[in-house]
């Protein structure tokens, strides 16, 4: 008897710890925010990086992304639809949409694709058309996106719910898509997916493990910038502008500006070839004059990255919200890249 009551309390803990597991792999807990490089909840470090609890890993950034088989397509796939639409000979934007996917809720914060759409609305004019693609879309074999000028994946989370959730056949068809002229763009979390290797707090995401085998930007991007905000927190910072064409008359060289900012990259590891269209502006901070906005060729196309949220200019609903000169830059540079690229009729 005394053996059995021993083991039907062994049994009893080990029930009671499946159940907890489950409770914390539900998704119940985590912790949803609006943006940044999200991991997993016992990894959101969001006062100190000492509280990041993920390892630092550094794999070999090096290896050939299209040999990596870590990427996988972690959610179901529901009938895809494979129609192209009818243009009418305008550039076409595809904002990447994964509405419908699993991890744990769509990786794209849906508030910041509404005012990306709307902010290229704006100035779309006679010959820009923006529209959505679908997950399962740019997943799928027989869909090809070589018919648009620009896509642009937004605020959300980079991994897993970017660099798990497009597939190796979704990310090798970005990356012929941009080397054949198109433009990739990316905001926060679709910048830290686009990039070779990714800094959050204290540790490190490579291709090998984590991913981050788009590899459309061949440098570093850093974040969260804590002297501007801890993830999940949002918070204006302060942004300097370079001096470049797709915003000329809009903002003068070396003005700054608020934007708002929540846990995006600030990009390092620059290249000779790297246009820097904006820089970190705010006097305390650690990366003070590190890049915020840069364009970075890739093959015959064009990378666009932003750390900050250009685009937002009403999220948090603050009192003290910017004024809307980071949307105007915001729409004018997304214009000039979605006009940089005619695909062939």
């Amino acid at each position: 008897m005394k053996r059995s009551s021993r083991y039907a309390g062994l049994w009893g803990i080990a029930l009671l710890l499946c159940l907890a597991l489950a409770a914390c792999n539900s998704g119940d807990d985590t912790n949803i925010s609006p943006d940044g490089d999200a991991v997993e909840a016992e990894a959101d470090a969001t006062d100190s990086s000492d509280t990041d609890t993920q390892p630092i890993i550094d794999g070999d950034n090096d290896a050939d992304p299209t040999d990596t088989t870590d990427s996988a397509d972690i959610c179901e796939n529901p009938a895809v639809d494979l129609t192209i639409p009818d243009t009418r000979g305008r550039r076409a934007v595809a904002i990447y949409d994964d509405e419908g996917s699993c991890w744990p809720e769509p990786a794209a914060w849906a508030p910041g694709l509404d005012a990306i759409e709307a902010a290229i609305e704006a100035v779309q004019g006679e010959d820009i058309v923006v529209l959505r693609i679908t997950r399962q879309q740019l997943n799928h074999p027989d869909y090809d996106i070589g018919w648009l000028s620009m896509i642009v994946f937004g605020g959300g989370y980079a991994y897993p719910g970017y660099t798990m959730g497009v597939t190796k056949d979704g990310k090798e068809k970005l990356r012929q898509f941009v080397s054949a002229g198109g433009v990739y763009a990316g905001i926060c979390a679709g910048a830290f997916a686009a990039c070779d290797r990714a800094q959050w707090y204290n540790s490190y995401y490579d291709s090998i493990h984590f991913g981050y085998n788009l590899d459309l930007y061949p440098g570093l991007c850093k974040g969260p910038l804590q002297g501007i905000s801890n993830f999940p927190g949002w918070a204006e910072g302060e942004v300097a502008f370079t001096g470049h064409e797709s915003y000329a008359g809009i903002v003068a060289d070396d003005e700054q500006i608020d934007a708002w900012y929540a846990g995006g990259p600030c990009f390092l590891r620059l290249s000779d070839e790297t246009a820097v269209l904006a820089t970190y502006a705010g006097a305390e901070l650690e990366e003070y004059g590190e890049a915020a906005v840069i364009a970075h060729p890739y093959g015959e196309g064009t990378v666009l990255l932003w750390g900050p949220h250009f685009e937002i200019t009403d999220y948090p609903l603050h009192e003290d919200a910017p004024d809307t000169t980071a949307r105007q830059v915001f729409s004018a540079v997304m214009r000039w890249a979605a006009l940089l690229h005619q695909p062939e009729e």
